[in-house]
């Protein structure tokens, strides 16, 4: 019995010492395994956090309240590109994604490669300006700007000014109710040819000037929906742009103070709408219209203008303009007027008759280049301040009438061309025109043709120093009474009365002409000129001679005695065409004229016997 115990012990102990190293075995591959899955789940979570942690970066879509997505495209040049105008001020979170990366925010980048790439902008704020955020940005091409929360924008000064090859502006979701200025926020956009601005609210605006200035490229613009009420500056709003109408008719401009140059230069606009624009405000209208060459009316009938005070060139350059009413303007308070109507080319009528001019100062080309006018009546027109006229009615050649004979010119410096080219005038009294200011009478009357009767009485020359083509091409004028001119300051006077070829007589014996350079061309081709009497000139100053008398033809005898021309340099063809002219000189004083006597001009010399025929 001891002996089965006994073998069963040890067969008990047998079986547990072979058991036991397939238990340790066991146990240890099921640790390796556990541990093997925890450091897999371990090695898993980790790439997964990276993951979330990149696309988070990358895609930042949960956090930010606006997206502005822009393309930018490079030609060559791919370093330090600007993403950012450089007077943007980022007073709010954002990043920037290129090409779905996200970067840290710069103003600027360097691109790996030419071509377009895709930009994006994330907002982490709403309650944002925009003031200058892309302007100058010259590779920017397009813009589109979104939001699936509001976005207060509270200025938009400048945003894409100067954004030269941005072709696209998509802003549908930005609030711009609080917005005060958006000026120049497309100004210089050249390239622009779309624009949805439709959902603007523009209702706290107050300043939209240069707004749309020089968007050459842009042809349609919808602005309907405009709110204007509490625009006050409108200044070149639409300067240059290239619009073929243009519809404002719902604008409010009663709190409108600056409007000048507001549609200059819009070249292409033949058709607009400002029936509603009812402004009271304003104090300069400069430049309104000016050259819109291809605008056949304009409704200014509701203008209230008694504020205005700058009239400068409102119409200036409207070649197509036929008519425009401004018998409701209220002028008085106008100090200047220059070139308000000039160069409307096609313009047959202008009732100015109740213009109130007794505050203007400047009146220079103010109807200059009216060539289709064919009256005009300024009968009334106050001149007491006036200081310019130069160009006032230069080159209104369909006039045929003209009463000036209220004009005075107890101020006035300044008249040169004032009736330049006014072809068709036969008769222009000036008998109240005093001119004591005035220095220089360029061109008044050039080119004057069929001027026949002149009344220039007034006229004070004392202090005038050039009568340059003063008369020139009066091809109608008889006769001119000068004999009242003081002309001891005058310095040029030539072709003063050149191709006046219908003046009989001149009486010049009282010209003080000692200080005169110029006397070249001064009586050419005054064919009828039978007589004319030179004997107190005084010729010692004179530098320049040449055709003074050519082809005065009808010119049988001359006194040039009193004539030195020791100091003077040219002389060619002064005497040329004056067949059978008897000339009588001093040889002592016009030693160097001989050599420019033609041989059929007999000459007398004072101090010979006789007569002597140059050879």
């Amino acid at each position: 019995m001891k002996n089965e115990e006994i073998n069963f012990i040890n067969d008990s102990e047998r079986t547990t010492s072979v058991k036991s190293p397939f238990s340790k075995q066991k146990l240890l591959i099921i640790i390796i395994i556990v541990l093997i899955i925890v450091i897999g789940c371990i090695i898993l979570l980790f790439v997964l956090l990276n993951k979330d942690d990149e696309e988070k970066d990358n895609d930042p879509i949960d956090k930010y309240f606006g997206l502005i997505n822009t393309v930018f495209k490079l030609e060559n040049e791919t370093m330090n590109i600007p993403l950012l105008g450089n007077e943007f001020k980022k007073d709010f979170d954002m990043n920037i994604s290129i090409d779905g990366k996200q970067i840290n925010f710069s103003k600027i980048y360097n691109f790996d490669s030419p071509g377009e790439h895709k930009v994006q902008f994330y907002i982490y704020s709403n309650n944002i300006s925009l003031d200058y955020i892309f302007k100058d940005v010259k590779n920017l091409i397009s813009v589109e700007m979104t939001s699936d929360e509001k976005i207060d924008i509270t200025s938009m000064i400048s945003s894409f000014e100067n954004c030269v090859s941005l072709k696209k502006i998509i802003i549908t979701e930005f609030d711009t109710s609080n917005v005060k200025d958006m000026s120049f926020m497309f100004s210089n956009c050249i390239s622009l040819s779309t624009l949805d601005i439709s959902k603007f609210n523009t209702s706290s605006v107050t300043s939209m000037e240069e707004m749309f200035s020089s968007c050459s490229s842009l042809e349609n613009l919808d602005l309907k929906n405009f709110n204007t009420k509490n625009v006050k500056n409108m200044k070149k709003m639409f300067y240059s742009c290239s619009f073929t109408s243009l519809d404002l008719s719902s604008f409010d401009t009663n709190e409108v103070e600056e409007m000048s140059n507001m549609f200059y230069n819009c070249e292409k606009l033949s058709y607009l709408d400002i029936s509603s624009f009812t402004p009271s405000k304003m104090t300069s209208l400069a430049n309104l219209f000016s050259n819109c060459i291809s605008l056949t009316s304009v409704d200014v009938s509701k203008f209230v203008t008694h504020n205005v005070i700058n009239m400068n060139a409102v119409f200036h350059n409207c070649e197509s303009l036929t008519s425009v009413d401004v018998s409701n303007f209220d002028t008085s308070n106008v100090i200047t007027m220059a070139s308000i109507f000039e160069n409307c080319l096609s313009l047959k009528f202008i009732d100015v008759s109740h213009f109130d001019t007794s505050k203007v100062t400047t009146m220079s080309s103010m109807f200059s280049h009216c060539n289709s006018l064919t009256s005009l009546d300024v009968s009334k027109f106050d001149t007491s301040k006036v200081e310019s006229m130069v160009n006032m009615l230069a080159s209104c050649y369909s006039l045929t009438n003209l009463n000036v004979e209220n004009f005075v010119g107890e101020n006035i410096k300044f008249i040169s061309s004032m009736f330049f080219n006014c072809t068709q005038l036969t008769s222009i009294n000036l008998s109240k025109f005093e001119t004591k200011n005035v220095a220089n009478m360029n061109y008044i009357f050039q080119n004057c043709n069929s001027l026949k009767k002149i009344d220039i009485s007034k006229f004070t020359t004392s202090n005038t120093t050039s009568f340059m083509s003063t008369f020139e091409n009066c091809y109608s004028l008889e006769s001119i009474d000068l004999s009242k001119f003081d002309t001891s300051k005058v310095i040029n006077m030539n072709k003063m009365f050149s191709n006046c070829y219908s003046l009989k007589s001149l009486d010049l014996s009282k010209f003080n002409s000692g200080l005169v350079v110029y006397m070249d061309y001064m009586f050419y081709n005054c064919t009828s000129l039978t007589s004319i009497d030179l004997t107190g000139f005084e010729t010692t100053s004179a530098f320049k001679m040449d055709y003074m008398f050519y082809s005065c033809t009808s010119l049988k005898s001359l006194n040039i005695q009193s004539f030195n021309t020791n100091n003077c340099q040219i002389f060619e063809g002064i005497f040329e065409n004056c067949n059978g002219m008897e000339l009588y000189i001093n040889p002592n004083t016009c030693s160097n004229l001989f050599n420019y006597i033609p041989e059929y001009v007999v000459v007398h010399n004072e101090t010979m016997n006789g007569l002597f025929l140059n050879e």
